[in-house]
């Protein structure tokens, strides 16, 4: 269809007691964001993005246990509809790559215009001396990405366009390598849906988020 234009404004409010909370062994991250697109050019709609993450240090501060949510909604206005790159399509959860979950057509992946994710994490010592700068987690993730337009599709129909929640447990390997730190997960699906796309290994930079 050629190049669309668009202009709109957001906001974004972020609280993170973390590293400066009463409490240094725990902590608490919240984050809402939103934005409207429909001031000028051809995009007409609203889409909202909210995250949340609690941890807390245990069993004399060696294990660090954190849980998050996120979730978004992308709604077009006027009777548009949205396209692939308006939607959710990253990877939300662990074990599937990104563009793995959510509706899909003749197997490419179309994004959706909702996602949720929940996830559970402990991070802990393994036994090994302080200066080989390793240590191993624990994982269970929950998550979907669904709704979509379906007036125009093919055939064949779109795959898992509703709501259908994925699990994943997994176990990881972190490592404060001289390049920075590191991260390995090694994940088993535990519930997926057609057009999946399964990514049971990666290696990533790791971040506190």
């Amino acid at each position: 269809e050629g190049a669309l234009f668009g202009s709109g404004v957001g906001f974004r409010y972020t609280f993170d007691n973390r590293r400066t909370g009463i409490n240094p062994n725990a902590g608490f991250h919240f984050s809402i964001g939103g934005q409207y697109f429909g001031l000028g050019g051809q995009q007409d709609y609203v889409e909202g993005v909210i995250r949340t993450i609690a941890q807390t240090r245990v069993f004399d501060e060696e294990v660090l246990l954190r849980a998050s949510f996120e979730g978004g909604a992308v709604e077009f206005l006027n009777g548009q509809e949205s396209r692939f790159t308006d939607r959710f399509s990253r990877q939300i959860i662990r074990g599937f790559d990104v563009n793995g979950i959510g509706p899909t057509e003749a197997g490419e992946s179309l994004g959706g215009n909702f996602f949720a994710s929940l996830k559970f994490e402990a991070e802990f010592p393994v036994g090994l001396p302080d200066e080989y700068g390793i240590s191993g987690g624990l994982y269970y993730d929950i998550g979907s990405i669904w709704g979509i337009d379906q007036s125009n599709a093919g055939p064949g129909g779109v795959q898992s366009a509703g709501f259908s929640d994925r699990h994943v447990v997994g176990f990881s390997v972190f490592y404060e390598s001289p390049f920075g730190p590191l991260r390995a997960n090694f994940s088993k699906i535990l519930k997926d849906e057609p057009g999946d796309t399964r990514q049971e290994f990666d290696l990533t930079v790791r971040t506190d988020f």
